[in-house]
C-alpha cells in the first residue's frame, strides 16, 4: 500500500517543492515523492522526490527510490510529537518505484509516483511487490502522544505493514484530470495493508487451549472408565484399564505450529508467536460490501479513514472470529485425535486366569488374549470373552458423544475460550484499536488537498491538487506523514503571487485552502 502525505498548513508533501528556490513568476509547479513530510514550510523528510517548475526547470525530472533513511531525520507531526524516523519507519524490499514531475507551462503540469511501464513512462499498474514494502511502528506514535498507559503490558508491538504504491495528478489546459472516474481528481494506488499486533495475552491464550486439551484427556479417560463398568461386569476379578491419548499434543500442534486464518481471511492469529494480523486493505476497501463505502481499496472517496467508528467494529469482530476459529480447530483436532486413542484392559481372575486386550473408542478390539488357570480357568475365559465381545455396544454411544462437535469437547474448549482467550485478548486489543478509531492516529486512504483561485469573471477554479495514497497523522498535529505522493499547482487565474493566506484548518479536514507560498517556500 502507499501512504500519502499532506499537512494542514500545506498540501501534500510531494508538491511542497522545498529547496527549489523557485520564483513567484513560475506559474506551474509539480512535485512527487515516494515518502515525505513537511512542517511549517520546513521539509523534514523527502525520499525519492522529484520537482519541476515551468520556467526554470520544466522537466520531466525523475528520481528513483532506494529505501535509505537518514540517521538524523526526525518525524515531527506538530504539537510536540517528534519521533526519530528510523524508530518510526523501515523499508523492506525497495522495489522499482520512482517519482517524476513535469511543469510545461501555466496550465499544464504532471506529477507521478509509480513504477516504470513497458513504454518507459511511470504507471500505477503492476504487481504489489514491484512497488516495494514498508513498515510503520504505530506504538512509537502512541508513545509520542503520551498514551502508552493504554498499551503498556497489553500490546507490546503494533505495526502497519504495507506495500508501497503511488499517486498521479495532471493538469491539462488548466483542468485537473480524473483518469479513473473514482475517488475525486487524480488517481492513487494502494496495495496490501496489514495491522499486526503482538500481546502477551495472545501467547497466554495458547496455554489456555493447552489446559483445555489436557482436561479433555482426563475427561475422556473418566468417561471411558465409567462407561466400561468392567468391575461390575466381572465380579471377583481385578480389572485395570488405561486410556492413552494424544489429544493434548495433537491440539497444541494444530494451534501453535502455524497461524490460523478466519474463514473469510480477514484475520490471522498466531498463538505460538502471540500475534494477530488484520487485513486492513480488505476492510478499508469494503471488499465484502458490509459498510457504506465504495467497494475496492483503490476506489475510495477522498480522505477515507482506514480505522474509524465504521471499520473499528469490523476489526474487533475479525479478531474475535480468529479466536473462534482457534476453538474450531482445537475441537476438530481433538475429535480427530479420538480415533487414535487407545484403551488397554488388563484382567486377573481369582483362579489365576489372566486376560487383556486393546481397543479404540469405538470398541474395536485388538490383541485379545485369555490364559486360563486352574479348574475354573475355562469358565473364567468364557465370561471374559462375553464381556470383551460387548465392547462395541458399550463404547459406541460414548464415542458418539465425545465426537459430537457441539458436545462435551466443544463445551470444554468454549469455557477456556471465554475465560482465557476472548476476555484477555479483547481487553488488550480493544483499547488500542479504540485509540486509532478516535483518530489518535489517522490513517487515510486517498488523502487529497486542493487549492482554488478566482478568475477575473468571479468563477472559482481548481488551481492545485495533491493526492496521497495514504496519509498518516497523529493526534491533530499540524502535519502528516506519507508515501506515494503527487501534486501539481497551476495558475489559471494569473494570480499565483497574490493568493490569499488560508485560515485555520482542521487536522483531518478533507478539503482546505492553502497559500502557495506555504507550498513553495521562496516564492
Amino acid at each position: 500500500m502507499a501512504i500519502g502525505v499532506a499537512g494542514t498548513l500545506l498540501a501534500s508533501t510531494a508538491v511542497s517543492a522545498q529547496g527549489l528556490n523557485v520564483h513567484a513568476d513560475e506559474p506551474t509547479k509539480a512535485g512527487a515523492s515516494v515518502a515525505g513530510m513537511t512542517l511549517d514550510s520546513k521539509e523534514l523528510v523527502a525520499l525519492g522526490k522529484s520537482t519541476a517548475a515551468s520556467k526554470s526547470d520544466p522537466g520531466p525530472n525523475r528520481e528513483a527510490f532506494n529505501g535509505a533513511i537518514g540517521d538524523d531525520e526526525v518525524v515531527d507531526f506538530g504539537a510536540g510529537y517528534e519521533i526519530p524516523l528510523d524508530d518510526f519507519l523501515s523499508f523492506g524490499e525497495a522495489g522499482a518505484i520512482h517519482s517524476e514531475s513535469t511543469a510545461a507551462d501555466s496550465k499544464n503540469g504532471k506529477a507521478v509516483t509509480g513504477i516504470v511501464g513497458a513504454d518507459g513512462g511511470l504507471t500505477l499498474d503492476g504487481k504489489d511487490n514491484e512497488f516495494g514494502t514498508a513498515n510503520v511502528d504505530l506504538l512509537s506514535l502512541v508513545d509520542a502522544t503520551g498514551k502508552s498507559d493504554v498499551t503498556d503490558g497489553l500490546i507490546d508491538q503494533a505495526d502497519l505493514n504495507f506495500g508501497l504504491g503511488g499517486a498521479w495528478v495532471e493538469a491539462v489546459d488548466g483542468e485537473f484530470q480524473d483518469p479513473d472516474g473514482v475517488g475525486g481528481i487524480g488517481q492513487y494506488r494502494v496495495g496490501d495493508a496489514k495491522l499486526n499486533l503482538h500481546s502477551p495475552a495472545i501467547e497466554d491464550a495458547g496455554d489456555g487451549v493447552s489446559d483445555a486439551a489436557g482436561q479433555m484427556e482426563d475427561e475422556v479417560a473418566d468417561r471411558v472408565n465409567d462407561a466400561l463398568g468392567l468391575g461390575k461386569a466381572l465380579p471377583g476379578m481385578k480389572v485395570d484399564t488405561t486410556v492413552t491419548s494424544d489429544i493434548q499434543d495433537d491440539v497444541l500442534d494444530a494451534i501453535l505450529r502455524e497461524p490460523i486464518k478466519t474463514d473469510d481471511g480477514l484475520a490471522t492469529i498466531d498463538l505460538g508467536k502471540g500475534s494477530v494480523e488484520v487485513d486492513l486493505a480488505r476492510l478499508g476497501g469494503n471488499d465484502d460490501g458490509v459498510t457504506d463505502r465504495p467497494v475496492g481499496i483503490n476506489n475510495q472517496d477522498p480522505n477515507s479513514e482506514l480505522i474509524d467508528d465504521e471499520t473499528y467494529p469490523l476489526i474487533a469482530s475479525s479478531i474475535h472470529d480468529a479466536i473462534e476459529k482457534v476453538i474450531d480447530v482445537a475441537v476438530d483436532t481433538a475429535i480427530e485425535s479420538l480415533r487414535s486413542a487407545n484403551v488397554n484392559v488388563d484382567i486377573t481372575a481369582l483362579d489365576g486366569t489372566t486376560a487383556g486386550w486393546d481397543m479404540d473408542l469405538t470398541g474395536k478390539v485388538s490383541n485379545y488374549d485369555c490364559k486360563p488357570s486352574g479348574a475354573t480357568g475355562a469358565v473364567s475365559c468364557t465370561t471374559i470373552d462375553t464381556v470383551m465381545n460387548s465392547m462395541e455396544t458399550v463404547l459406541g454411544p460414548i464415542h458418539d458423544k465425545l465426537a459430537d462437535p457441539a458436545g462435551l469437547l466443544y463445551k470444554a474448549f468454549t469455557t477456556i475460550k471465554t475465560d482465557m482467550m476472548t476476555a484477555p485478548i479483547r481487553a488488550a486489543v480493544d483499547p488500542f484499536l479504540k485509540l486509532l478509531a478516535d483518530n489518535l492516529v489517522s490513517l487515510q486512504i486517498n488523502h487529497q488537498e486542493k487549492t482554488e483561485c478566482e478568475t477575473a469573471d468571479g468563477k472559482k477554479v481548481v488551481s492545485g491538487m495533491d493526492v496521497s495514497a495514504l496519509s498518516l497523522g497523529v493526534a491533530g498535529g499540524k502535519s502528516r506523514m506519507g508515501f506515494g505522493n503527487a501534486g501539481v499547482r497551476t495558475d489559471p487565474c494569473g494570480k499565483s503571487a497574490d493568493a490569499a493566506k488560508p485560515g485555520p484548518v482542521e487536522p483531518h479536514s478533507g478539503t482546505s485552502m492553502f497559500d502557495p507560498r506555504n507550498l513553495f517556500p521562496g516564492l
